[in-house]
C-alpha cells in the first residue's frame, strides 16, 4: 500500500497537518481503510498542501498574513 509517510511525524496543531507528509490526522488514522482511489486522490493533493503550508510559514516568519 502506497503511503506518503516519510517517518517525520510532526503535527502542526494550528494547521491540523503532519509536517512530514501533509496529511490530516483523520487521513493518517484512516489511511489503511481508504480505497486505492481515495488514497490516490489524497496523495495527488499533497503537493499543493505542502506548497500552501510552506508559503504560510514564510508569510508568518516575514510578518505577513495570508
Amino acid at each position: 500500500m502506497d503511503s506518503p509517510c516519510i517517518s517525520l511525524c510532526i503535527l502542526d496543531e494550528e494547521h491540523g497537518v503532519c509536517r512530514g507528509c501533509y496529511r490530516t490526522l483523520d487521513e493518517i488514522g484512516a489511511w489503511s481503510q481508504y480505497s486505492s482511489e481515495q488514497r490516490r486522490r489524497i496523495m495527488a493533493a499533497l503537493d499543493t498542501r505542502r506548497e500552501r503550508y510552506q508559503q504560510t510559514q514564510q508569510d508568518s516568519q516575514s510578518g505577513r498574513s495570508s
